[in-house]
């Protein structure tokens, strides 16, 4: 990954949805890191902190999504703007069985974080690089 980090002008990394954990100190040494993305489990805050110029994704598992109620996916949602932000939020392998109405909740409460922090009344500020659909 360095060999390829000292080669390319940036860099990216993908998990799988994994902790990141055990693996930060070990891929902050990769230089022009352009993406990172990890499971909701990981230390985001950790992340964003080695990471804020790095584009940082939170992958959001189909398990969580169909199972989760709806005031669960808002304070994990939530967490995640807060704890690594300003970020991706990807609603990974969504499965056929997850109805069309929790689709839409998701949406509609990543879009709500969006203008929430974008419009600075969020939590405390976040280094990193914002843009469209970032919570």
């Amino acid at each position: 990954d360095r060999g390829l980090g000292d080669r390319y002008p940036r860099f990216g990394v993908h998990t799988c949805n994994w902790k990141i954990d055990p693996y930060l100190d070990t891929l902050r040494k990769i230089p022009r890191m352009g993406y990172l993305d990890t499971g909701i489990d990981s230390d985001l805050e950790r992340m964003r902190e080695i990471f804020p110029d790095t584009r940082r994704a939170v992958l959001y598992g189909p398990v969580q999504l169909e199972g989760k109620s709806l005031s669960g996916l808002a304070a994990d949602f939530r967490r995640i703007a807060e704890l690594a932000g300003p970020c991706d939020l990807v609603l990974a392998d969504v499965e056929a069985t997850t109805g069309d109405e929790r689709v839409r909740d998701a949406l509609r409460l990543a879009a709500e974080l969006d203008r929430e922090f974008l419009d600075g009344h969020g939590a405390r500020g976040a280094p990193g690089a914002g843009g469209a659909g970032r919570p």
